[in-house]
């Protein structure tokens, strides 16, 4: 191309521009077209395209035309790693993944392009294909080994999956290639704590004076105050270890992020449902009752956790990861209904059939062993629950009162409506029993055929309390049930706060934690009722 239409192509997109800010896309479209016409090699005006299509919501011209430039024209990077920021951003992941397919089929391993490999790690790892993430990842260190991006991941999955030998590795590579970052460190002092050692961890943080650091950072911030409240905890610091969390709690709960979380709509509807399902009956005179699921619910940081790894250790079992499976089918239908409680007194047999249907699909179900549906809160949801599976059995996980509110007070959930009550202890106090109160109702109107499962009899009299939740399930006792511990460990990822703890031996720790902490001491009152009902 002449000087001349060199100077015509740059015009034409800084018209395109120009329109674009003034939001008027279809001439900005237009003088883009008549660029490409120009100069059809050139990659700006399909880049420069692509993000109107996006303005426009039209995500599949979006990325066709991008897809379209490469296939006919070169493997320009910046249209590569542009199509691979909107697949990321838009949640675009199948899409990115067939991607990959088809640039890896175009070349071989190039060192520029170590941001789109970067990319194809997070798509697989947001779909639990743990080991392509990992390989993804490598690639990408492969071609640039001073991107910190993919050390900070590749240590976060590695921790995440219980990889603490490959944690150590890429630690100890990030240092050798000189990689100066806090983060880095963070995942030091992470280390030493899975190795149990504690005042290494904790002497690391201190050190490297990271809360200074990554006070900025939010996401690892409040993972280093969780770090350090663990670090206190184990030292026996319990007055110390209760004002961290404390900080962090705070902390989260002024995010902007979670500013539009509020804890009053997941009570709102706990109050609807127990005046809708208080002496109530519900008709399950219909086929396809499907006895063969059960669901393990409970208050979140009860033991759930730990039944779902024992249960998956059985052979005839069909264990689900921790999604709200039947919980979405439920959003979905009252959504359908203009969130009308009502509606499920007007449930038709046909729609049932649907919702079991969609169930079954959504989890790829194909055999005949028992599935095991782990999802705590789906305590909330019990009426809808029976409604569809009239026929399935329910484990009740019950740990005691105090030690599960505290738990959840500890711990690092993602917040939405429900979890932002954790937040705060005296929140979390409300939150337990105003659920039980529902619950207490489910048990009273409705006909359940559950059995509680206390945390401290699993720990103090495994083999018995697990021979009697394999009668009430209908299974036969298997050896290799003592060693759930390794069915953790081989698992890809376990996507609750427990899933390093459920890669040990039964341990008696977490029992009567409570009473370590003298700002839970309050506990034992506001929850009474409880604590005498399940004969703590």
């Amino acid at each position: 191309m002449d000087k001349n239409k060199d100077k015509d192509y740059e015009d034409l997109i800084d018209k395109s521009i120009s329109f674009s800010k003034k939001n008027d896309l279809d001439s900005a479209k237009l003088f883009l077209e008549k660029a490409i016409i120009l100069n059809p090699k050139k990659s700006i005006s399909y880049i420069n395209l692509s993000n109107i299509y996006i303005l426009e919501n039209n995500l599949k011209l979006s990325t066709e035309t991008l897809y379209d430039y490469l296939k006919k024209h070169n493997l320009d990077l910046e249209v590569i790693n542009h199509y691979g920021k909107i697949c990321i951003k838009f949640n675009l992941i199948d899409q990115l993944i067939e991607f990959k397919k088809f640039l890896l089929k175009k070349n071989n391993i190039l060192k520029n392009y170590y941001y789109i490999y970067f990319l194809f790690g997070i798509a697989h790892e947001k779909k639990e294909e743990i080991s392509e993430a990992v390989k993804s990842y490598q690639m990408s260190l492969n071609c640039n080994e001073n991107f910190i991006e993919n050390y900070l991941n590749l240590c976060n999955l590695y921790e995440k999956t219980n990889k603490i030998k490959e944690l150590d590795e890429i630690i100890k590579k990030a240092k050798s290639n000189c990689i100066q970052d806090p983060r880095i460190e963070y995942f030091l002092s992470l280390f030493y704590y899975r190795k149990k050692n504690y005042s290494q961890s904790q002497s690391t943080i201190d050190e490297n004076n990271l809360e200074t650091k990554l006070l900025n950072q939010d996401y690892y911030f409040s993972s280093l105050l969780d770090l350090r409240f663990r670090n206190f905890e184990k030292l026996k610091n319990f007055k110390k270890a209760f004002e961290v969390i404390n900080q962090k709690n705070v902390f989260v709960s002024n995010l902007n992020e979670n500013k539009k979380y509020d804890k009053k709509n997941f009570h709102s509807m706990i109050e609807a449902y127990k005046k809708f399902y208080i002496n109530k009956e519900i008709d399950y005179s219909y086929t396809n009752n499907h006895p063969n699921i059960v669901f393990i619910i409970g208050f979140p940081r009860s033991g759930t956790t730990l039944l779902d790894t024992i249960l998956r250790t059985h052979s005839k079992t069909f264990v689900l990861e921790e999604k709200p499976y039947l919980l979405n089918l439920r959003h979905e239908y009252f959504r359908n209904k203009n969130n009308k409680l009502e509606s499920i007194d007007e449930m038709t047999v046909d729609e049932i059939k649907i919702i079991q249907k969609k169930y079954f699909d959504n989890i790829d179900y194909n055999n005949n062993k028992i599935i095991i549906d782990k999802f705590p809160l789906t305590i909330i949801e019990v009426g809808f629950l029976k409604k569809i599976f009239p026929k399935s059995k329910i484990i009740l996980s019950m740990r005691h009162p105090c030690d599960s509110v505290l738990s959840c007070f500890f711990s690092n959930f993602k917040i939405n409506d429900a979890m932002i009550n954790f937040l705060n202890l005296n929140d979390s106090v409300v939150f337990y029993n105003n659920i039980f109160e529902l619950f207490d109702i489910y048990t009273k109107s409705l006909n359940l055929d559950f059995l509680t499962v206390k945390y401290e009899d699993l720990v103090g009299s495994f083999e018995k309390t697990l021979k009697k939740v394999l009668t009430f399930l209908n299974l036969k006792y298997e050896d290799n049930l003592n060693r759930f511990y390794e069915t953790a460990i081989n698992r890809n990822i376990i996507n609750t706060p427990s899933y390093n703890q459920v890669t040990e031996p039964l341990y008696n720790t977490s029992i009567n934690r409570w009473k370590n902490y003298e700002e839970a001491k309050f506990l034992q009152k506001d929850l009474k009722k409880w604590i005498e009902k399940q004969g703590y």
